[in-house]
C-alpha cells in the first residue's frame, strides 16, 4: 500500500473513533490525530530521496511526456524529465533529465539495458553523489532527508566554440646580404679537351645558392650587364683591396670566388683503354676538384672556404685518343655537379652570422 493511501485510510479510522465524545474530548483526540498525521507525513518526506538520472543518446524527436511514459510503463513513478538540446559539430543532441526516486535507480538503469527508446538504445548514468546515494539506500543506511525545494530549471548550456589552431608558420631564414658568384678560374692540367668549365661552374653554384636562400643572389645575365657598365672583367682569385672596390662598384656584400684545380682523367696509369690504334674503350676514372671561398666585400677577408675533390669510374669510348659532346657534359652533371652541391652543403652547415 502507498504511503499516501496509508496516512488517508489512518484518518478516517480516527474520524470513526470520535463517536459519542464531548467537544473536549473530540478536541483532544483531533490534536492526537494532527500530530500522527504530521508525524506520518514528515517519515515519508524524509524516506523519499531522489536522484538525477542522465539519459543520453536519444532521439532528437523525442518529447518529454514520451520519456516520461517510457519509465511510467515500466512501473517507475512520476518521474520528473527535462530535455535538453544542444549542438556539437553541427548536429543536434539531446539529453534527458529525470529525477526518479533512490529506490527507482537501479530499475531505470537496468530498463535502459533490456529495452530500445523509440528505436535507440539509450545509456543512463549518475552522477558520483547520486551513486552514493543509490548505495547507501542499498545498505539501508539513508539518514537525510530529501529537500522539499522544487528543483531548479536546467537552462540549455551554451555550446563551447573551440577556435581553430592557428597555424604555426615556419620562421623564413633572413638572408645575409647580395652575393655575386665570380666565374671560376680554371686551372686544371687534365682538362685540355674540356672548354667553358669555369663559367659552368659558375652557373651550377648560383642555382644552388638560390635554392639555399641564405644570399640574395645575382643572377649571370644581372652581373654580366653590371660588368658592362662598370667595365669590369673578372674571374678567379681577387686580392682584398680588389674585393672591396667590387663590392662597392657593384653594391654587394658577399663575392664567392675559386678555382677548378681538376677536372678530367687523372695521369696516373690507371685510365689504360684497349682496342685498336684510334679506336680505345675501357673503364677510365673521371675526377674534379676545386678550390672555393666567400669574401666579405666589407673587410676584403675571406669569412668562409673550402676545397673538395671527388671522382667518377666508368666506361667511355674514344676516337684518337679524345672524347667529349654529350659524354663531356654527362660527367660534368655527374662529378663536378656532386663536388659543387657538396661545397653549398657545407657552406650552409658553417652557420654564418651577418
Amino acid at each position: 500500500m502507498k504511503r499516501k493511501e496509508r496516512v488517508v485510510n489512518f484518518l478516517e479510522l480516527s474520524m470513526r473513533g470520535l463517536t459519542g465524545f464531548n467537544n473536549r474530548e473530540i478536541m483532544k483526540k483531533m490534536m492526537l490525530i494532527s500530530m500522527t498525521i504530521g508525524l506520518m507525513a514528515f517519515s515519508t518526506f524524509a524516506q523519499s530521496i531522489s536522484v538525477r538520472l542522465m539519459v543520453s543518446n536519444l532521439p532528437a524527436t523525442a518529447t518529454e511526456s514520451e520519456l516520461k511514459s517510457f519509465f511510467n510503463q515500466a512501473g517507475i513513478e512520476t518521474p520528473i524529465v527535462q530535455l535538453v538540446k544542444t549542438n556539437v559539430n553541427g548536429k543536434p543532441l539531446l539529453t534527458g533529465l529525470v529525477k526518479v526516486d533512490v529506490s527507482n535507480a537501479e530499475k531505470a538503469i537496468n530498463l535502459a539495458k533490456a529495452k530500445q527508446f523509440m528505436g535507440n538504445t539509450i545509456s543512463i548514468g549518475l552522477s558520483a553523489a547520486d551513486k552514493a546515494k543509490v548505495e547507501t539506500h542499498k545498505k539501508g543506511l539513508t539518514t537525510q532527508a530529501q529537500p522539499t525545494t522544487q528543483p531548479k530549471p536546467v537552462t540549455q548550456p551554451t555550446p563551447t566554440v573551440v577556435a581553430a589552431p592557428t597555424p604555426v608558420v615556419a620562421a623564413q631564414p633572413v638572408p645575409l646580404g647580395k652575393l655575386v658568384v665570380l666565374e671560376f678560374a680554371n686551372k686544371a692540367d687534365n682538362q685540355f679537351w674540356w672548354h667553358g668549365g669555369g663559367a659552368a661552374t659558375q652557373d651550377i653554384f648560383v642555382n644552388e645558392l638560390i635554392g639555399t636562400k641564405m644570399f640574395q643572389v645575382i643572377d649571370r645575365e644581372k652581373l654580366e650587364q653590371l660588368f658592362q657598365e662598370k667595365n669590369l672583367t673578372l674571374s678567379g682569385e681577387i686580392s682584398a683591396a680588389n674585393a672591396v672596390k667590387i663590392g662597392k662598384l657593384l653594391g654587394v656584400n658577399y663575392l664567392l670566388t675559386g678555382t677548378v684545380t681538376k677536372y678530367g682523367l687523372p695521369d696516373d696509369g690507371n685510365n689504360k683503354p684497349g682496342g685498336l690504334p684510334g679506336f680505345s674503350a675501357g673503364n677510365r676514372k673521371f675526377e674534379a676538384a676545386i678550390k672555393v671561398q666567400l669574401v666579405n666585400t666589407a673587410t676584403g677577408k675571406a669569412v668562409w672556404s673550402d676545397e673538395l675533390s671527388t671522382e667518377e669510374t666508368s666506361t667511355k669510348v674514344s676516337v684518337g685518343g679524345f672524347g667529349g659532346g654529350v659524354d663531356d657534359q654527362r660527367m660534368f652533371d655527374t662529378v663536378m655537379k656532386r663536388v659543387i652541391q657538396k661545397a653549398v652543403a657545407n657552406l650552409k652547415a658553417a652557420n654564418l652570422k651577418p
